[in-house]
């Protein structure tokens, strides 16, 4: 028993837009009545869109499909669904990976509220960063291939942005800047990294930890950190 494309489409749950899109992937060939030229399915062709949309479902592309249709035996067929599920897998931890960074980075939100808000981080993780710009940072010296590198493991690593100490203390004057990328101790193997001898390492230790709304990092000034200034006065703490 043949069918029309329409009535065909009904019956299987699946739209005239996807099965056109398998012949132009040349997964399914279909007939055409000869007298009117209007293309006929049979019941045969319904199990071959059914188990197209089954391997569909699994995120196999249409070049896979062919590939594995092409395997010809069950053996070969069987192994090539063992490679895709091992690509699953790896998909898997490449995501519960990055799950795990948006988690940290959420927490890092919510650490401060807004603005107007200082808090001290007991144990704040420990970081490496690579300067790229700003106060100190010799350009010649930069390793441009490493600097791609952490560029590529986005979002692993994360725009790092240092004042020096110096001009932190002094209160006064303009403020050293630079900026670079870092990335968390912890996300490192993650991230599979390699550290360049450039990266700096900061160690696990208590931080105080606001928010500056700047349109440039550049042009931060002391007046910028006066609440900042305020919290460890008031607090009594050592920078």
């Amino acid at each position: 028993m043949n069918f029309k494309i329409s009535e065909f489409c009904r019956l299987l749950g699946v739209s005239t837009d996807t099965l056109r899109y398998y012949e132009r992937c040349e997964l399914l060939t279909t007939q055409k009545n000869p007298d009117n030229s209007y293309r006929t399915f049979s019941q045969q062709d319904a199990l071959a869109i059914w188990d197209l949309h089954m391997l569909r479902s699994m995120d196999m592309s249409c070049k896979d499909i062919r590939k594995l249709r092409q395997q010809g035996s069950y053996q070969a067929q069987t192994a090539y669904l063992h490679r895709h599920a091992e690509e699953l897998e790896n998909e898997i931890d490449r995501l519960t990976s990055k799950l795990k960074r948006v988690r940290q980075l959420t927490r890092l939100h919510e650490l401060v509220d807004d603005t107007q808000t200082v808090r001290l981080v007991e144990n704040h993780p420990a970081h490496r960063s690579l300067y790229v710009l700003g106060a100190g940072c010799d350009h010649k010296a930069i390793d441009t291939e490493q600097i791609a590198h952490w560029m590529a493991c986005l979002p692993f690593t994360y725009v790092a942005v240092e004042i020096s100490m110096d001009s932190l203390l002094s209160r006064k004057g303009s403020l050293d800047v630079r900026m670079g990328l870092g990335i968390l101790e912890e996300n490192i193997a993650d991230a599979g990294l390699s550290l360049s001898e450039q990266a700096e390492e900061s160690p696990m230790c208590r931080r105080a930890c606001t928010v500056i709304s700047t349109g440039n990092v550049f042009s931060i000034t002391h007046q910028d950190l006066a609440l900042f200034y305020d919290f460890i006065d008031r607090q009594g703490l050592r920078v």
